[in-house]
Protein backbone atom coordinates (compact mmCIF):
# COMPACT_ATOMS: atom_id res chain seq x y z
CA UNK A 1 0.00 0.00 0.00
CA UNK A 2 1.41 3.37 -1.04
CA UNK A 3 2.33 5.83 1.72
CA UNK A 4 2.87 9.58 1.47
CA UNK A 5 6.01 10.72 3.25
CA UNK A 6 6.64 14.42 3.76
CA UNK A 7 10.05 16.09 4.29
CA UNK A 8 10.12 19.82 4.99
CA UNK A 9 13.01 22.12 4.02
CA UNK A 10 12.67 25.41 5.99
CA UNK A 11 13.05 28.65 4.04
CA UNK A 12 15.88 29.99 6.18
CA UNK A 13 17.50 32.37 3.71
CA UNK A 14 14.78 33.11 1.11
CA UNK A 15 17.41 32.66 -1.59
CA UNK A 16 18.13 29.95 -4.10
CA UNK A 17 20.18 28.25 -1.33
CA UNK A 18 16.91 26.92 0.12
CA UNK A 19 15.84 25.69 -3.32
CA UNK A 20 19.19 23.99 -3.98
CA UNK A 21 18.93 22.23 -0.62
CA UNK A 22 15.37 21.10 -1.43
CA UNK A 23 16.37 19.85 -4.88
CA UNK A 24 19.46 18.13 -3.46
CA UNK A 25 17.34 16.44 -0.78
CA UNK A 26 14.77 15.40 -3.37
CA UNK A 27 17.57 13.84 -5.43
CA UNK A 28 18.70 11.89 -2.34
CA UNK A 29 15.17 10.68 -1.60
CA UNK A 30 14.74 9.73 -5.25
CA UNK A 31 17.94 7.70 -4.97
CA UNK A 32 16.65 5.95 -1.84
CA UNK A 33 13.06 5.23 -2.87
CA UNK A 34 13.70 4.87 -6.60
CA UNK A 35 12.07 6.27 -9.71
CA UNK A 36 9.05 4.03 -9.16
CA UNK A 37 8.18 6.24 -6.18
CA UNK A 38 6.70 9.63 -7.04
CA UNK A 39 8.75 12.45 -5.54
CA UNK A 40 7.23 15.95 -5.70
CA UNK A 41 8.30 19.39 -4.48
CA UNK A 42 5.77 21.95 -3.27
CA UNK A 43 6.38 25.48 -2.04
CA UNK A 44 4.30 26.02 1.11
CA UNK A 45 5.54 29.49 1.96
CA UNK A 46 7.68 28.97 5.03
CA UNK A 47 9.05 25.66 3.74
CA UNK A 48 9.64 23.62 0.62
CA UNK A 49 7.85 20.33 1.11
CA UNK A 50 9.13 17.15 -0.54
CA UNK A 51 6.53 14.39 -0.77
CA UNK A 52 7.39 10.80 -1.59
CA UNK A 53 4.62 8.38 -2.54
CA UNK A 54 5.97 4.86 -2.04
CA UNK A 55 4.95 1.49 -0.65
CA UNK A 56 8.13 1.72 1.44
CA UNK A 57 7.58 3.67 4.62
CA UNK A 58 9.82 5.89 6.72
CA UNK A 59 11.34 2.81 8.34
CA UNK A 60 12.94 1.95 4.98
CA UNK A 61 15.49 4.67 5.72
CA UNK A 62 16.97 2.46 8.46
CA UNK A 63 17.84 -0.23 5.91
CA UNK A 64 19.65 2.11 3.50
CA UNK A 65 23.30 2.22 4.54
CA UNK A 66 25.32 3.02 1.37
CA UNK A 67 24.38 6.25 -0.31
CA UNK A 68 26.07 7.86 -3.30
CA UNK A 69 27.77 11.24 -2.86
CA UNK A 70 25.53 12.67 -5.59
CA UNK A 71 27.99 15.04 -7.28
CA UNK A 72 31.38 14.82 -9.03
CA UNK A 73 34.83 15.28 -7.54
CA UNK A 74 36.36 18.19 -9.45
CA UNK A 75 39.98 17.63 -10.40
CA UNK A 76 41.18 21.22 -10.76
CA UNK A 77 44.79 20.65 -11.83
CA UNK A 78 46.58 18.00 -13.83
CA UNK A 79 48.86 17.06 -10.93
CA UNK A 80 46.03 16.86 -8.41
CA UNK A 81 45.70 13.41 -6.82
CA UNK A 82 42.25 11.85 -6.92
CA UNK A 83 41.39 10.17 -3.60
CA UNK A 84 41.06 6.39 -3.66
CA UNK A 85 37.52 5.17 -4.15
CA UNK A 86 36.27 8.24 -6.05
CA UNK A 87 34.36 7.11 -9.13
CA UNK A 88 32.70 10.27 -10.40
CA UNK A 89 35.43 12.70 -11.49
CA UNK A 90 35.23 15.87 -13.55
CA UNK A 91 38.71 16.55 -14.95
CA UNK A 92 38.64 20.33 -15.33
CA UNK A 93 41.93 20.83 -17.21
CA UNK A 94 41.29 17.89 -19.54
CA UNK A 95 37.83 19.18 -20.41
CA UNK A 96 39.26 22.65 -21.07
CA UNK A 97 41.76 21.12 -23.49
CA UNK A 98 38.94 19.27 -25.27
CA UNK A 99 37.00 22.53 -25.56
CA UNK A 100 40.04 24.40 -26.93
CA UNK A 101 40.70 21.70 -29.53
CA UNK A 102 37.06 21.64 -30.58
CA UNK A 103 36.81 25.43 -30.84
CA UNK A 104 39.99 25.51 -32.91
CA UNK A 105 38.55 22.87 -35.23
CA UNK A 106 35.29 24.82 -35.61
CA UNK A 107 37.17 28.06 -36.30
CA UNK A 108 39.47 26.58 -38.94
CA UNK A 109 36.89 24.37 -40.66
CA UNK A 110 34.10 26.96 -40.76
CA UNK A 111 31.01 25.89 -42.70
CA UNK A 112 32.77 22.75 -43.94
CA UNK A 113 33.05 21.19 -40.47
CA UNK A 114 30.60 18.33 -41.20
CA UNK A 115 32.31 17.48 -44.48
CA UNK A 116 35.75 17.56 -42.84
CA UNK A 117 34.50 15.46 -39.92
CA UNK A 118 33.21 12.78 -42.29
CA UNK A 119 36.52 12.73 -44.18
CA UNK A 120 38.44 12.31 -40.91
CA UNK A 121 36.24 9.37 -39.95
CA UNK A 122 36.65 7.81 -43.42
CA UNK A 123 40.42 8.16 -43.06
CA UNK A 124 40.41 6.42 -39.69
CA UNK A 125 40.86 9.52 -37.54
CA UNK A 126 38.63 10.58 -34.70
CA UNK A 127 36.88 13.87 -35.13
CA UNK A 128 37.33 16.33 -32.25
CA UNK A 129 35.06 15.60 -29.30
CA UNK A 130 32.49 18.20 -28.38
CA UNK A 131 33.15 19.75 -24.97
CA UNK A 132 31.21 18.55 -21.93
CA UNK A 133 28.20 20.90 -21.53
CA UNK A 134 28.89 20.99 -17.78
CA UNK A 135 32.22 22.71 -18.41
CA UNK A 136 30.51 26.12 -18.55
CA UNK A 137 29.36 25.63 -14.95
CA UNK A 138 32.77 24.40 -13.78
CA UNK A 139 34.57 27.31 -15.45
CA UNK A 140 32.51 29.84 -13.50
CA UNK A 141 32.79 27.84 -10.27
CA UNK A 142 36.57 27.70 -10.75
CA UNK A 143 36.70 31.49 -10.92
CA UNK A 144 34.70 31.66 -7.68
CA UNK A 145 36.68 29.12 -5.64
CA UNK A 146 39.75 31.19 -4.65
CA UNK A 147 40.78 28.52 -2.18
CA UNK A 148 37.32 27.19 -1.32
CA UNK A 149 37.29 23.39 -1.64
CA UNK A 150 34.77 22.16 0.91
CA UNK A 151 32.91 20.15 -1.73
CA UNK A 152 36.10 18.22 -2.49
CA UNK A 153 37.07 17.74 1.14
CA UNK A 154 33.60 16.48 1.97
CA UNK A 155 33.74 14.18 -1.06
CA UNK A 156 36.98 12.59 0.17
CA UNK A 157 35.66 12.22 3.74
CA UNK A 158 32.44 10.68 2.39
CA UNK A 159 34.29 8.04 0.37
CA UNK A 160 36.24 6.95 3.44
CA UNK A 161 33.23 7.05 5.78
CA UNK A 162 30.32 6.18 3.51
CA UNK A 163 28.38 3.96 5.92
CA UNK A 164 28.78 6.37 8.85
CA UNK A 165 27.56 9.35 6.81
CA UNK A 166 24.72 7.29 5.31
CA UNK A 167 23.43 6.44 8.80
CA UNK A 168 23.72 10.06 9.95
CA UNK A 169 21.93 11.20 6.79
CA UNK A 170 19.01 8.84 7.51
CA UNK A 171 18.65 10.42 10.95
CA UNK A 172 18.57 13.91 9.42
CA UNK A 173 15.98 12.84 6.88
CA UNK A 174 13.81 11.58 9.72
CA UNK A 175 14.20 14.99 11.39
CA UNK A 176 13.03 16.71 8.17
CA UNK A 177 10.03 14.38 8.16
CA UNK A 178 9.22 14.93 11.83
CA UNK A 179 10.96 17.59 14.00
CA UNK A 180 10.34 15.33 17.01
CA UNK A 181 13.23 13.24 15.74
CA UNK A 182 16.45 14.84 16.90
CA UNK A 183 18.71 16.38 14.27
CA UNK A 184 22.08 14.67 14.03
CA UNK A 185 25.19 16.85 14.07
CA UNK A 186 28.82 15.84 13.70
CA UNK A 187 31.76 17.96 14.81
CA UNK A 188 34.07 16.22 12.34
CA UNK A 189 31.79 16.91 9.40
CA UNK A 190 30.93 20.45 10.51
CA UNK A 191 34.64 21.27 10.50
CA UNK A 192 34.93 20.20 6.87
CA UNK A 193 32.11 22.21 5.36
CA UNK A 194 32.16 25.97 4.93
CA UNK A 195 29.78 28.27 3.11
CA UNK A 196 30.42 29.58 -0.37
CA UNK A 197 28.97 32.75 -1.83
CA UNK A 198 27.78 30.59 -4.72
CA UNK A 199 25.56 28.67 -2.30
CA UNK A 200 24.43 31.67 -0.24
CA UNK A 201 24.86 34.73 -2.48
CA UNK A 202 23.52 37.41 -0.14
CA UNK A 203 24.59 36.12 3.26
CA UNK A 204 27.55 36.39 5.59
CA UNK A 205 30.94 37.99 5.49
CA UNK A 206 32.66 38.00 2.16
CA UNK A 207 29.87 39.51 0.10
CA UNK A 208 31.70 42.82 -0.16
CA UNK A 209 35.26 41.59 0.35
CA UNK A 210 37.79 42.08 -2.43
CA UNK A 211 37.72 38.31 -2.82
CA UNK A 212 34.15 37.20 -2.04
CA UNK A 213 34.97 33.51 -2.43
CA UNK A 214 33.31 32.16 0.69
CA UNK A 215 31.25 33.03 3.70
CA UNK A 216 32.76 32.03 6.97
CA UNK A 217 30.73 30.72 9.87
CA UNK A 218 31.44 33.86 11.80
CA UNK A 219 29.34 35.76 9.30
CA UNK A 220 26.30 33.50 9.40
CA UNK A 221 24.00 32.11 12.09
CA UNK A 222 25.25 28.67 13.10
CA UNK A 223 22.01 27.05 11.95
CA UNK A 224 22.72 28.18 8.37
CA UNK A 225 25.74 25.95 7.94
CA UNK A 226 25.76 22.32 8.93
CA UNK A 227 27.25 19.38 7.11
CA UNK A 228 23.97 17.80 5.94
CA UNK A 229 22.51 21.05 4.59
CA UNK A 230 25.75 21.84 2.75
CA UNK A 231 25.92 18.34 1.29
CA UNK A 232 22.37 18.70 -0.04
CA UNK A 233 23.32 22.08 -1.54
CA UNK A 234 26.39 20.53 -3.19
CA UNK A 235 24.10 17.94 -4.78
CA UNK A 236 21.70 20.69 -5.86
CA UNK A 237 24.45 23.00 -7.11
CA UNK A 238 26.01 20.51 -9.53
CA UNK A 239 22.63 19.29 -10.80
CA UNK A 240 20.51 22.45 -10.92
CA UNK A 241 22.63 25.61 -11.09
CA UNK A 242 22.23 27.39 -14.45
CA UNK A 243 25.38 29.36 -15.39
CA UNK A 244 25.51 32.22 -17.91
CA UNK A 245 28.30 34.58 -18.91
CA UNK A 246 27.93 38.19 -19.97
CA UNK A 247 31.43 39.26 -20.97
CA UNK A 248 33.58 38.87 -17.87
CA UNK A 249 30.52 38.94 -15.59
CA UNK A 250 28.20 36.04 -14.98
CA UNK A 251 24.84 35.00 -13.59
CA UNK A 252 23.50 31.98 -11.78
CA UNK A 253 19.84 31.08 -12.26
CA UNK A 254 17.89 28.45 -10.33
CA UNK A 255 14.44 27.10 -11.16
CA UNK A 256 12.00 27.57 -8.27
CA UNK A 257 9.42 24.74 -8.08
CA UNK A 258 5.87 25.52 -6.95
CA UNK A 259 4.16 22.14 -7.23
CA UNK A 260 5.83 19.66 -9.56
CA UNK A 261 7.49 16.24 -9.55
CA UNK A 262 11.24 16.02 -9.03
CA UNK A 263 11.77 14.10 -12.29
CA UNK A 264 9.91 16.81 -14.23
CA UNK A 265 12.17 19.49 -12.72
CA UNK A 266 15.19 17.45 -13.85
CA UNK A 267 13.89 17.20 -17.43
CA UNK A 268 12.87 20.86 -17.62
CA UNK A 269 16.20 22.01 -16.15
CA UNK A 270 18.16 19.87 -18.62
CA UNK A 271 16.29 21.36 -21.59
CA UNK A 272 16.89 24.92 -20.35
CA UNK A 273 20.55 24.15 -19.60
CA UNK A 274 21.11 23.10 -23.23
CA UNK A 275 19.88 26.41 -24.61
CA UNK A 276 22.47 28.94 -25.74
CA UNK A 277 21.32 32.06 -23.89
CA UNK A 278 23.30 35.17 -23.04
CA UNK A 279 23.01 38.83 -22.08
CA UNK A 280 22.01 40.86 -19.05
CA UNK A 281 18.39 42.03 -18.87
CA UNK A 282 17.60 40.13 -22.04
CA UNK A 283 18.95 36.91 -20.52
CA UNK A 284 16.46 37.23 -17.66
CA UNK A 285 13.61 37.63 -20.14
CA UNK A 286 14.74 34.92 -22.56
CA UNK A 287 15.39 32.41 -19.77
CA UNK A 288 11.97 33.05 -18.23
CA UNK A 289 10.05 32.80 -21.51
CA UNK A 290 12.08 29.72 -22.50
CA UNK A 291 11.39 28.08 -19.15
CA UNK A 292 7.66 28.72 -19.58
CA UNK A 293 7.73 27.21 -23.09
CA UNK A 294 9.63 24.14 -21.90
CA UNK A 295 7.17 23.70 -19.03
CA UNK A 296 4.12 23.86 -21.29
CA UNK A 297 5.85 21.62 -23.85
CA UNK A 298 6.37 18.95 -21.15
CA UNK A 299 2.69 18.93 -20.17
CA UNK A 300 0.23 16.27 -21.25
CA UNK A 301 -2.21 19.01 -22.22
CA UNK A 302 0.23 20.19 -24.90
CA UNK A 303 1.33 16.72 -26.01
CA UNK A 304 -0.62 13.80 -24.59
CA UNK A 305 1.87 11.18 -25.77
CA UNK A 306 5.14 12.88 -24.78
CA UNK A 307 3.94 14.92 -21.80
CA UNK A 308 5.32 13.93 -18.38
CA UNK A 309 2.82 15.71 -16.09
CA UNK A 310 -0.61 17.36 -16.11
CA UNK A 311 -1.26 21.07 -15.70
CA UNK A 312 -4.64 20.26 -14.09
CA UNK A 313 -6.25 23.61 -14.81
CA UNK A 314 -3.32 25.52 -13.32
CA UNK A 315 -1.33 28.48 -14.52
CA UNK A 316 2.35 27.84 -15.38
CA UNK A 317 3.50 29.84 -12.33
CA UNK A 318 1.44 27.49 -10.14
CA UNK A 319 3.70 24.65 -11.30
CA UNK A 320 7.05 26.47 -11.42
CA UNK A 321 7.19 29.85 -9.68
CA UNK A 322 10.05 31.30 -11.71
CA UNK A 323 13.79 31.82 -11.46
CA UNK A 324 16.10 33.12 -8.78
CA UNK A 325 19.06 34.97 -10.24
CA UNK A 326 22.34 36.22 -8.81
CA UNK A 327 24.48 38.56 -10.92
CA UNK A 328 28.21 38.71 -10.17
CA UNK A 329 30.46 41.49 -11.42
CA UNK A 330 34.03 40.62 -12.33
CA UNK A 331 36.54 42.57 -10.25
CA UNK A 332 39.64 41.22 -11.94
CA UNK A 333 40.84 38.42 -9.70
CA UNK A 334 37.49 38.06 -7.92
CA UNK A 335 33.76 38.58 -8.42
CA UNK A 336 31.29 40.56 -6.36
CA UNK A 337 27.54 40.10 -6.08
CA UNK A 338 25.83 43.09 -7.71
CA UNK A 339 22.20 42.03 -7.91
CA UNK A 340 19.96 39.32 -6.53
CA UNK A 341 16.35 38.97 -7.62
CA UNK A 342 13.43 36.73 -8.48
CA UNK A 343 11.71 36.65 -11.88
CA UNK A 344 8.26 35.12 -11.94
CA UNK A 345 7.01 32.74 -14.59
CA UNK A 346 4.06 34.02 -16.66
CA UNK A 347 0.68 33.03 -15.21
CA UNK A 348 -1.62 34.77 -17.65
CA UNK A 349 -4.33 32.12 -17.68
CA UNK A 350 -4.95 28.51 -16.72
CA UNK A 351 -4.11 25.60 -18.99
CA UNK A 352 -6.75 22.89 -18.93
CA UNK A 353 -6.70 21.35 -22.41
CA UNK A 354 -4.78 21.14 -25.68
CA UNK A 355 -6.35 24.37 -26.98
CA UNK A 356 -5.30 26.54 -24.03
CA UNK A 357 -1.85 24.92 -23.98
CA UNK A 358 -1.27 25.88 -27.60
CA UNK A 359 -2.70 29.35 -27.05
CA UNK A 360 -0.23 29.90 -24.21
CA UNK A 361 2.61 28.63 -26.37
CA UNK A 362 1.59 30.94 -29.25
CA UNK A 363 1.68 33.94 -26.89
CA UNK A 364 5.12 32.95 -25.57
CA UNK A 365 6.40 32.61 -29.15
CA UNK A 366 4.99 36.02 -30.04
CA UNK A 367 6.54 37.70 -27.00
CA UNK A 368 9.89 36.07 -27.68
CA UNK A 369 9.93 37.31 -31.28
CA UNK A 370 8.85 40.83 -30.34
CA UNK A 371 11.52 41.06 -27.64
CA UNK A 372 14.08 39.51 -29.99
CA UNK A 373 14.76 42.72 -31.94
CA UNK A 374 15.55 44.73 -28.78
CA UNK A 375 19.25 45.13 -28.01
CA UNK A 376 20.92 45.89 -24.68
CA UNK A 377 23.70 47.67 -26.55
CA UNK A 378 21.21 50.32 -27.77
CA UNK A 379 20.45 52.74 -24.94
CA UNK A 380 16.94 53.55 -26.20
CA UNK A 381 16.01 49.84 -26.06
CA UNK A 382 16.94 49.41 -22.40
CA UNK A 383 13.79 51.06 -20.93
CA UNK A 384 11.63 48.64 -22.94
CA UNK A 385 13.59 45.61 -21.70
CA UNK A 386 13.42 46.89 -18.13
CA UNK A 387 9.65 47.43 -18.31
CA UNK A 388 9.09 43.96 -19.74
CA UNK A 389 11.33 42.33 -17.13
CA UNK A 390 9.45 44.24 -14.41
CA UNK A 391 6.25 42.86 -15.87
CA UNK A 392 7.58 39.30 -15.61
CA UNK A 393 8.99 39.87 -12.12
CA UNK A 394 5.85 41.38 -10.64
CA UNK A 395 3.07 40.10 -12.86
CA UNK A 396 1.70 43.68 -12.76
CA UNK A 397 -0.05 44.52 -16.04
CA UNK A 398 0.76 48.21 -15.59
CA UNK A 399 4.41 47.43 -16.35
CA UNK A 400 3.23 45.61 -19.47
CA UNK A 401 1.19 48.64 -20.54
CA UNK A 402 4.22 50.90 -20.03
CA UNK A 403 6.23 48.52 -22.19
CA UNK A 404 3.58 48.34 -24.92
CA UNK A 405 3.31 52.12 -25.13
CA UNK A 406 7.06 52.34 -25.73
CA UNK A 407 6.99 49.37 -28.08
CA UNK A 408 4.42 51.07 -30.32
CA UNK A 409 6.85 53.95 -30.88
CA UNK A 410 9.66 51.42 -31.37
CA UNK A 411 7.68 49.69 -34.13
CA UNK A 412 7.18 52.98 -35.95
CA UNK A 413 10.87 53.88 -35.66
CA UNK A 414 12.03 50.49 -36.97
CA UNK A 415 9.69 50.60 -39.93
CA UNK A 416 10.75 54.13 -40.80
CA UNK A 417 14.29 52.76 -41.16
CA UNK A 418 13.01 49.81 -43.25
CA UNK A 419 13.99 47.37 -40.50
CA UNK A 420 12.01 44.26 -39.61
CA UNK A 421 10.01 44.23 -36.40
CA UNK A 422 7.40 41.85 -35.02
CA UNK A 423 4.15 43.35 -33.70
CA UNK A 424 2.08 42.04 -30.84
CA UNK A 425 -1.36 40.89 -31.99
CA UNK A 426 -4.69 42.10 -30.67
CA UNK A 427 -5.88 38.51 -30.33
CA UNK A 428 -3.04 37.50 -27.99
CA UNK A 429 -3.21 40.72 -25.98
CA UNK A 430 -6.91 40.07 -25.48
CA UNK A 431 -6.16 36.52 -24.25
CA UNK A 432 -3.86 37.96 -21.58
CA UNK A 433 -6.02 40.89 -20.51
CA UNK A 434 -9.36 39.05 -20.41
CA UNK A 435 -8.54 37.39 -17.07
CA UNK A 436 -8.75 40.78 -15.30
CA UNK A 437 -12.32 42.05 -14.80
CA UNK A 438 -11.58 45.76 -15.36
CA UNK A 439 -9.34 45.12 -18.35
CA UNK A 440 -11.90 42.70 -19.79
CA UNK A 441 -14.74 45.22 -19.62
CA UNK A 442 -12.64 47.94 -21.24
CA UNK A 443 -11.32 45.87 -24.15
CA UNK A 444 -14.78 44.41 -24.81
CA UNK A 445 -16.35 47.85 -25.22
CA UNK A 446 -17.39 48.64 -28.82
CA UNK A 447 -16.37 52.28 -28.64
CA UNK A 448 -12.94 51.35 -27.27
CA UNK A 449 -12.39 48.82 -30.07
CA UNK A 450 -13.45 51.26 -32.77
CA UNK A 451 -11.14 53.98 -31.46
CA UNK A 452 -8.25 51.49 -31.15
CA UNK A 453 -8.83 50.45 -34.77
CA UNK A 454 -8.73 54.11 -35.84
CA UNK A 455 -5.42 54.58 -34.01
CA UNK A 456 -4.05 51.53 -35.82
CA UNK A 457 -5.12 52.82 -39.22
CA UNK A 458 -3.62 56.25 -38.53
CA UNK A 459 -0.26 54.90 -37.29
CA UNK A 460 1.18 51.47 -38.03
CA UNK A 461 -1.19 50.63 -40.88
CA UNK A 462 -0.73 54.01 -42.57
CA UNK A 463 3.02 53.67 -42.24
CA UNK A 464 2.89 50.18 -43.76
CA UNK A 465 0.90 51.49 -46.72
CA UNK A 466 3.49 54.23 -47.21
CA UNK A 467 6.21 51.56 -47.42
CA UNK A 468 4.12 49.88 -50.14
CA UNK A 469 4.13 53.14 -52.12
CA UNK A 470 0.59 54.15 -51.10
CA UNK A 471 0.77 57.44 -49.22
CA UNK A 472 -3.00 57.68 -48.83
CA UNK A 473 -3.31 58.86 -45.24
CA UNK A 474 -1.49 61.12 -42.82
CA UNK A 475 0.70 59.18 -40.37
CA UNK A 476 0.37 60.13 -36.68
CA UNK A 477 3.99 59.59 -35.71
CA UNK A 478 3.98 61.17 -32.24
CA UNK A 479 0.61 59.90 -31.02
CA UNK A 480 1.95 57.26 -28.58
CA UNK A 481 4.37 59.67 -26.90
CA UNK A 482 1.76 62.43 -26.67
CA UNK A 483 -0.98 60.25 -25.19
CA UNK A 484 1.37 58.51 -22.78
CA UNK A 485 2.51 61.90 -21.52
CA UNK A 486 -1.04 62.90 -20.55
CA UNK A 487 -2.44 59.45 -19.69
CA UNK A 488 -2.65 60.23 -15.96
CA UNK A 489 -4.36 63.58 -16.57
CA UNK A 490 -8.01 62.87 -17.53
CA UNK A 491 -8.84 66.31 -18.93
CA UNK A 492 -5.75 66.43 -21.15
CA UNK A 493 -6.24 62.86 -22.36
CA UNK A 494 -9.85 63.61 -23.31
CA UNK A 495 -8.66 66.66 -25.28
CA UNK A 496 -6.00 64.55 -27.06
CA UNK A 497 -8.56 61.87 -27.96
CA UNK A 498 -11.10 64.43 -29.16
CA UNK A 499 -8.52 66.20 -31.34
CA UNK A 500 -7.46 62.88 -32.86
CA UNK A 501 -11.07 61.90 -33.62
CA UNK A 502 -11.79 65.28 -35.22
CA UNK A 503 -8.68 65.11 -37.43
CA UNK A 504 -9.27 61.46 -38.30
CA UNK A 505 -12.88 62.02 -39.38
CA UNK A 506 -11.98 65.26 -41.19
CA UNK A 507 -9.43 63.38 -43.27
CA UNK A 508 -12.10 60.78 -44.05
CA UNK A 509 -14.45 63.57 -45.18
CA UNK A 510 -11.83 64.99 -47.57
CA UNK A 511 -11.38 61.55 -49.10
CA UNK A 512 -15.13 61.21 -49.47
CA UNK A 513 -15.37 64.57 -51.27
CA UNK A 514 -12.60 63.53 -53.67
CA UNK A 515 -14.12 60.07 -54.22
CA UNK A 516 -11.04 58.45 -52.71
CA UNK A 517 -10.78 55.49 -50.38
CA UNK A 518 -12.17 56.23 -46.94
CA UNK A 519 -12.10 54.60 -43.55
CA UNK A 520 -14.82 53.93 -41.02
CA UNK A 521 -15.48 57.08 -39.00
CA UNK A 522 -15.48 57.35 -35.22
CA UNK A 523 -19.06 58.06 -34.11
CA UNK A 524 -20.31 60.24 -31.28
CA UNK A 525 -21.48 57.02 -29.65
CA UNK A 526 -17.95 55.58 -29.83
CA UNK A 527 -16.50 58.71 -28.26
CA UNK A 528 -19.15 58.78 -25.52
CA UNK A 529 -18.41 55.16 -24.64
CA UNK A 530 -14.67 55.84 -24.36
CA UNK A 531 -15.25 58.92 -22.20
CA UNK A 532 -17.50 56.83 -19.97
CA UNK A 533 -14.73 54.24 -19.62
CA UNK A 534 -12.31 56.96 -18.56
CA UNK A 535 -14.80 58.12 -15.95
CA UNK A 536 -15.30 54.59 -14.57
CA UNK A 537 -11.80 53.09 -14.84
CA UNK A 538 -9.44 56.05 -14.92
CA UNK A 539 -7.57 57.80 -17.70
CA UNK A 540 -4.30 55.91 -17.27
CA UNK A 541 -5.75 52.43 -17.72
CA UNK A 542 -8.02 53.35 -20.64
CA UNK A 543 -5.39 55.51 -22.37
CA UNK A 544 -2.64 52.91 -22.08
CA UNK A 545 -4.92 50.10 -23.27
CA UNK A 546 -5.87 52.22 -26.29
CA UNK A 547 -2.17 52.53 -27.16
CA UNK A 548 -1.57 48.82 -26.55
CA UNK A 549 -4.43 47.82 -28.85
CA UNK A 550 -3.90 50.66 -31.31
CA UNK A 551 -0.31 49.73 -32.11
CA UNK A 552 -0.95 45.97 -32.15
CA UNK A 553 -1.70 43.98 -35.29
CA UNK A 554 -5.26 42.74 -35.75
CA UNK A 555 -5.04 39.57 -37.83
CA UNK A 556 -8.78 39.74 -38.60
CA UNK A 557 -8.86 43.38 -39.65
CA UNK A 558 -8.91 44.43 -43.32
CA UNK A 559 -8.68 47.88 -44.85
CA UNK A 560 -12.10 49.32 -45.35
CA UNK A 561 -13.08 51.23 -48.48
CA UNK A 562 -16.82 51.17 -48.11
CA UNK A 563 -19.45 53.78 -48.73
CA UNK A 564 -18.49 57.40 -49.06
CA UNK A 565 -21.59 58.48 -47.20
CA UNK A 566 -21.31 60.01 -43.74
CA UNK A 567 -23.71 58.07 -41.55
CA UNK A 568 -25.88 59.51 -38.83
CA UNK A 569 -23.98 59.90 -35.56
CA UNK A 570 -20.54 60.19 -37.14
CA UNK A 571 -18.36 63.10 -36.06
CA UNK A 572 -17.63 65.47 -38.99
Amino acid sequence: MSQRLCFKIPRETNTYADVLMALGTASLLNEIYGDEARTTIEDRGDNLSIEVSSDKGLEFLDTFTRLDIGYPFVKQKNDEIIPNGVDDVFDYEKNKEIEEAYNKFIKTSGKKKNKISNKMIDSGFDKPHEPDPNLKLHKILASMRKGWKSDKEFHEYFINNREKISKLAMINLRHLSDPCFEKCSSDDLDKIVSGSQVLLPIGGKGVNRSKPDSTGKSGLPSDFIDWFSEWMKYRGMFKFLLPYRNGDDFKFLVIVPKDISYNSVVSIHNDLFKMNLWGGIKLDIQATLSLAKILVNHSEEYDKEKGSFKMLNRRPNQVIEGLYQAYFKSMGTAASLMNYSFIGLPGWFTIDDNKTAHEFMDILDEHGKCIGALQEEISSDIPLLQDYRNFLSSGDYKHFLEFLSLFGTYVMQRREKNKWVMQFTVQNLRRIFMVDKDYSEIISDEGFLNLASAIRRATVNAQYRKAQGRRDWDIKYGLAQDWKRVAEQPDKLVIAISEFVQQYNAENARHAEENKERRKNITTRDLDQVLNLIKNYGSFLVGMLLLAYGYARDVKETDESNSTEIKEGEIK
